[in-house]
Formats: structure tokens, C-alpha cells, sequence
């Protein structure tokens, strides 16, 4: 038999007369991990590239280098830096960010410098909705000639919305040593 009740419970034990509000949800919090240079590299005799610096995403495990405008795939013919021959920041980020890297030998004379905009909506995410990239210079200059072996400052500039993160703009300086091939 069945019994009829005007009284219904949920899970909770709240009965049918709660008045439930829609809660609305706010935007992702920034995320933004950034990992150091590495401290000394040897550049590549013949460049991987005929650019200095590159900008590379990784794409399920595996860094693929990309346009610096960071919106399209580089050519197939552009073979990506290795952290061997190249030094940059890696960034993992889940929101849009602006960045500016710059170089200059250790007495401030200007190398190279880039600036970009990261929109992690048009780039490979992971599982997490996040973006890994990494900005690689492989030890030359905007004309492509190679730098003397020596200590150079690595500057980066990042920028994040103000409505995502309290502190909009990082600045950060590395010390990057150009080391000479062993013989």
C-alpha cells in the first residue's frame, strides 16, 4: 500500500517549502606558475631558428614552437630550441596575460626583446585547463648574430588583468651565463 504525505523531505532534510537562491559563480582565479631560466647554456652553433628568441607551448607533453604572436603554429621547417642550447622562463598560466622579455649584456647594452600576448583559449590546454609555454633565447641577437660568452640579464614583464590578480604586474631579472662549447 502506499501512502500519500504533504510532507517532502530532500537528502538533507530540508522540506519542500525552502526557497533555494541561484548562486553565481565568479571568474577563475589566476593561476600563474613561473619557473626560472635556466642559469647557464651553451648556444648552438648554427641556430634551431632565425629568430633569437622563441616561444614554445606544450601540446600533450611534448614543446612545439609556436609564432610569437602566440596565436598560430610555426612553420614545420622551424626546429624547436632544447633547453641544452637555450635559456627562458616557462610560464603556466589558465588566464590571458601580456608579457614583455628583454636582454641586455651585463652592462646594460640591449640584446633582444619581445613582447606578447598569451590567450590561453587559442593554445593547447591540459587537463587542468591550464597552458604551459616557455620563452627560449638561444643566444643571439635581433640582427642573428651570436653573443659573446659572458653574464647577460634576462628581464621579464608580466601583465594580468586587474580584476584577476591583486598585484597586476610582475618584474622579474635572471642573470643568464653564455657559456663557450667544450672542446
Amino acid at each position: 500500500s502506499l501512502r500519500w504525505t504533504d510532507r517532502v523531505l530532500d537528502a538533507s532534510g530540508n522540506p519542500a517549502s525552502v526557497r533555494w537562491r541561484p548562486i553565481g559563480a565568479s571568474p577563475r582565479p589566476l593561476f600563474l606558475n613561473l619557473l626560472r631560466p635556466k642559469p647557464l647554456f651553451t648556444p648552438p652553433q648554427a641556430g634551431p631558428s632565425d629568430r633569437s628568441l622563441q616561444l614554445q607551448v606544450d601540446a600533450s607533453g611534448s614543446w612545439r614552437g609556436w609564432d610569437l604572436d602566440g596565436t598560430s603554429s610555426a612553420s614545420a621547417d622551424d626546429q624547436p630550441c632544447d633547453t641544452v642550447h637555450c635559456s627562458g622562463p616557462t610560464l603556466e598560466i589558465n588566464q590571458p596575460v601580456t608579457l614583455s622579455l628583454h636582454i641586455y649584456d651585463h652592462t646594460g647594452v640591449f640584446v633582444d626583446s619581445r613582447q606578447l600576448s598569451l590567450d590561453p583559449r587559442t593554445l593547447p590546454r591540459d587537463g587542468r585547463d591550464r597552458v604551459r609555454v616557455r620563452i627560449l633565447w638561444n643566444g643571439r641577437t635581433t640582427r642573428h648574430t651570436q653573443v659573446a660568452q659572458g653574464v647577460y640579464l634576462m628581464r621579464l614583464i608580466l601583465r594580468t588583468g586587474p580584476a584577476l590578480h591583486p598585484d597586476p604586474m610582475t618584474n622579474l631579472v635572471w642573470k643568464i651565463g653564455v657559456v663557450p662549447p667544450n672542446p
